[in-house]
């Protein structure tokens, strides 16, 4: 090796004892403590002080409401419970609705249908309220 990659002279290095590491810590919190503002002080001071924007509203209407998937997802759901998100995506496309699989699984959670149990059970409460 040339002398040019060799950054200085090689320290041997050693383990420290409870006691060395222990002073270590105590002098970093003893200057931690003795420090009284904090380097991002006068960056948080100054996001605080500028203006807090708001969500633009959206000038759109989402896809699965636009072709009322939610209430066939639901009506499917309560005819075959069974279904998992692949075969609901496949019999909306034969009602012409097209859909991914994760668009059906979010409106199943969103209505905590998201587990066979979770629809059978749905699918009971259904029929006792609909005879």
């Amino acid at each position: 090796m040339d002398s040019s990659t060799t950054s200085g002279p090689i320290v041997k290095r050693r383990r420290l004892t409870m006691a060395e590491f222990s002073e270590i810590l105590d002098s970093v919190a003893a200057k931690l403590k003795n420090k009284t503002e904090c380097p991002a002080a006068p960056l948080v001071e100054k996001k605080a002080r500028q203006e807090v924007y708001q969500a633009k509203p959206k000038n759109y209407v989402s896809k699965t409401a636009a072709l009322g998937a939610t209430e066939k997802i639901l009506t499917l759901v309560k005819q075959c419970p069974e279904w998992g998100t692949k075969k609901i995506a496949d019999a909306l496309r034969l009602q012409e609705v097209s859909l991914s699989r994760q668009s059906i699984h979010k409106i199943l959670l969103k209505y905590n249908l998201n587990r066979p149990a979770m629809r059978k059970a749905w699918q009971a409460t259904q029929k006792e309220m609909n005879p």
